[in-house]
């Protein structure tokens, strides 16, 4: 049976566990909490830096791909960018151009 992900915020990297459970550096969160990105939008954003399909993150979130297709239409519209390559560099504070840090890709 698959496992929904749940987003925990503590010190370290980002990391999906065995459970489905999401730890996020709490740096990344603040600047997500900073852009005004609700929770899900959060959670979509954080897989799809994972290199997820929408239809993998519909899948594994209990949702339906239009869902995810549409938070993923609202954070970037927040975040001022028009395709997920620039998500990672968004998100991580870099310009636009530049390689995300390891903890948001790996």
């Amino acid at each position: 049976m698959k496992q929904a992900v749940q987003i925990t915020s503590q010190q370290e990297s980002e990391t999906i566990t065995d459970n489905g459970t999401l730890f996020v550096d709490q740096s990344l969160r603040t600047r997500m909490l900073d852009y005004g990105l609700s929770r899900r939008e959060q959670e979509i954003a954080l897989l799809a830096l994972r290199g997820l399909s929408n239809r993998e993150i519909a899948n594994l979130l209990y949702i339906c791909e239009q869902t995810v297709k549409d938070h993923l239409y609202t954070t970037f519209s927040k975040l001022s960018i028009h395709r997920r390559s620039q998500l990672a560099p968004k998100l991580s504070g870099l310009p636009a151009g530049s390689s995300a840090p390891q903890f948001l890709l790996s």
